[in-house]
């Protein structure tokens, strides 16, 4: 399955490390600096009781491409911030479920 990520904190991060872990295709999408954070050093995750760490490289992305075809999209953000991702995703007509969460 390919997803996109739509997220801005720590919560997107972990669905698309355990998503990614799982098998499937994921992208993250970032901005600003998490973007330039994502792009040199991944997704980075510390186990809180165990302090096990893991790295994962995920693909980043951008912006929603009207192009671009995924078969989910995840908003992982507070309702506050859910309007400003509405007009890109309703840009791509490609999209067949979006998860608000």
């Amino acid at each position: 399955m390919k997803i996109l990520i739509y997220a801005k904190g720590v919560l997107g991060s972990l669905c698309a490390f355990w998503l990614h872990k799982a098998g499937h295709e994921v992208r993250l999408l970032g901005r600003g600096e998490r973007l330039v954070d994502l792009r040199q050093n991944g997704i980075r995750l510390e186990h809180a009781l165990t302090g096990q760490r893991d790295n994962l490289r995920v693909e980043v992305v951008d912006e929603v491409k009207p192009e671009e075809i995924y078969d989910l999209v995840m908003v992982v953000m507070g309702r506050h911030q859910t309007a400003s991702t509405l007009p890109a995703l309703a840009a791509n007509h490609s999209i067949p479920n979006v998860l608000f969460m």
